[in-house]
């Protein structure tokens, strides 16, 4: 979701990136579109990597979370964001979009409550994250067994009504303004769930002769 969402950045409206990605030459600032769609997909990648530290809980898919798992669920961002360390170069790059995947995009709600997204540096980049975290959540009709998972287009309405406190309303806007990318986004997260898991499975499940 998060490659198709800079994808559509960067076809139709580049300049949402301007002072986020980009290199200085000779005073003005030029897009290397390789370059943002690699920081996307690796920030994408490593935005929950927190959970590894408790599997457990994650692990509940079954059921909805209790109080207290809610609570240890919670700390997945800082989670990430220390384990992020342990390569000095992904603490640098990633710890804000790591950190940030859940805060909304005023900065007054979400977690952890001790990051200030609205003042970090990339904080465009932790828009896209979270905007495609939250629209892979609503609408995964495989990994979380205890809810029905939702359609694009009952997801789409949800985004809007929270564009400018909990999304940014400049990528919800971009959603609803070019159609190519809305087609795109609404295969992958209802038909592309299926295919996407499919390969995985087919992938690591496979049976090998001895």
């Amino acid at each position: 979701i998060a490659q198709k969402l800079m994808e559509g950045i960067l076809a139709y409206q580049p300049e949402l990136l301007k002072g986020v990605l980009g290199e200085r030459r000779r005073g003005k600032v030029f897009l290397d579109p390789q370059k943002c769609m690699d920081f996307i997909y690796e920030a994408a990648m490593y935005h929950d990597i927190g959970k590894n530290a408790i599997i457990s809980v994650v692990n509940n898919d079954f059921r909805p979370l209790t109080d207290e798992e809610f609570a240890v669920i919670k700390r997945h961002p800082a989670l990430g964001a220390e384990l992020l360390k342990i390569a000095p170069t992904l603490y640098e790059k990633y710890r804000d979009t790591t950190l940030g995947h859940h805060k909304w995009y005023n900065g007054k709600g979400g977690y952890p409550a001790d990051f200030d997204n609205t003042k970090s540096p990339i904080r465009f980049l932790i828009d896209i994250v979270t905007l495609s975290d939250c629209l892979q959540a609503a609408t995964e009709c495989v990994g979380r067994n205890y809810r029905i998972s939702k359609t694009f287009e009952v997801v789409m309405p949800e985004l809007r009504a929270g564009a400018g406190t909990k999304y940014n309303p400049d990528l919800v806007a971009l959603i609803d303004a070019y159609p190519k990318l809305a087609k795109k986004l609404h295969h992958l997260v209802e038909n592309g769930w299926i295919e996407i898991y499919y390969r995985i499975y087919s992938r690591f499940f496979q049976i090998r002769p001895f």
